[in-house]
């Protein structure tokens, strides 16, 4: 894997990880409750299911790339068609309001592992996350070289990205909240975020190894 395909799975991966989602709205109602400082748990909890589902990802497309080039570059194409599909789904989803997610505050203490293992669990239900691992990680590992090191540089690539992304949303949520109330805000964040899914999914899905 050379640096301009890093790059792009960068760029996918930051416009994944910025997108609203479940591990999102988590973050900016702690961000919101319990301040950005103990959302830090939260983050890392989120961060900590990501990996662990990566690890399942990697292990199985291993598997696979050993044992089948044919299925493998299969796979490639169905994960950009996949790709496709998440950014018509993105660009059609309905306009998301949180501006009920502040009016509600708990000024108690709620312990760290709590708010960890919440988010643990919210990753933990999302099943599209070892999809999207699955659809992506072909598009970018290179058969002749070493393949632990690149799931390595991908999985890390996409924790750090997720972390920083459920962070920032932490530390915005109080300043954004009056924003929020616009339903055209969401709907043209969602309409953007869509067109890159498509985007990427049309060039990866018909570009060659």
């Amino acid at each position: 894997m050379d640096f301009n395909s890093w790059l792009l799975y960068f760029t996918i991966t930051i416009v994944a990880t910025a997108s609203p989602g479940p591990g999102v709205m988590l973050a900016f109602t702690h961000g919101l409750r319990y301040g950005a400082k103990r959302t830090i748990a939260t983050a890392l909890g989120y961060v900590a299911c990501t990996i662990l589902m990566a690890i399942i990802s990697a292990v199985g497309l291993g598997a696979l790339l050993l044992a089948s080039e044919a299925a493998f570059q299969t796979l490639k194409i169905l994960g950009g068609i996949y790709l496709i599909y998440l950014g018509i789904r993105i660009w059609r989803s309905n306009t998301i309001l949180l501006q009920n997610t502040f009016r509600s505050k708990d000024s108690g203490k709620v312990p760290l592992y709590k708010l960890f293992m919440q988010s643990f669990l919210v990753g933990a239900g999302n099943p599209k996350t070892i999809a999207f691992f699955v659809a992506l990680f072909p598009q970018f590992i290179n058969s002749k070289k070493p393949i632990l090191l690149q799931f390595a540089i991908l999985s890390g690539t996409e924790a750090t990205c997720s972390f920083i992304s459920l962070m920032s949303y932490a530390l915005l949520a109080h300043r954004v909240r009056h924003w929020l109330d616009l339903p055209s805000i969401s709907t043209l964040f969602n309409k953007i975020t869509g067109s890159i899914f498509i985007g990427f999914g049309v060039t990866l899905a018909t570009s060659k190894r």
